[in-house]
């Protein structure tokens, strides 16, 4: 379905109303079935302030991307090493394994089973305290494999400006 220019997919799903979503792929809808297209057309331009400024934070995300180069890549595992192994030994809080991934919707993930820890490597192209809080995050993980008031305690104990650092990854 096109609106004022721009695609939009229509997925009809047992829904109880309408949802927008705007991805890399494309901007798609969630309808109930039986929902007209103008009823869909009217829904999308009631929110078409919203779904633009998602599709310019999209644009800036890729000119980000663009800036992250295999050599920045590996500059930044190199310098993470002795990083990670300083918060380790700060919080006596140790993983079996980091790995690197590009990662889509997280900055890190923590198995606390196996104690093995990914590291979004998107991260190179932000500020170090960044990639600072997002390590303090994942090892608390280790201890708390949620996001309870404990585990927040935790990472407020050793990062107490941790919401600066979350909030300019947000952004």
């Amino acid at each position: 379905m096109k609106v004022d220019a721009l695609d939009i997919f229509i997925e009809v799903k047992r829904v109880k109303g309408l949802r927008l979503r705007v991805r890399p792929q494309g901007i798609f809808m969630s309808v109930p079935p039986g929902t007209s297209a103008e009823y869909c057309r009217n829904f999308v331009r009631e929110n078409m302030a919203w779904v633009i400024s998602c599709l310019q934070k999209q644009q800036q995300r890729k000119e980000k991307m663009a800036e992250l180069t295999h050599e920045k890549m590996m500059e930044y595992i190199e310098d993470f090493k002795p990083r990670f192994l300083q918060w380790q030994r700060k919080m006596n809080l140790y993983c079996t394994d980091v790995t690197f991934k590009d990662l889509t919707s997280r900055w890190g993930s923590c198995n606390y089973m196996t104690r093995k820890i990914t590291i979004n490597v998107k991260l190179a192209l932000y500020p170090p305290q960044c990639t600072d809080y997002v390590i303090v995050h994942e090892l608390a993980h280790l201890v708390h494999p949620n996001h309870s008031a404990a585990f927040w305690a935790l990472v407020e104990q050793y990062m107490p400006d941790w919401r600066t650092h979350r909030a300019a990854l947000k952004k």
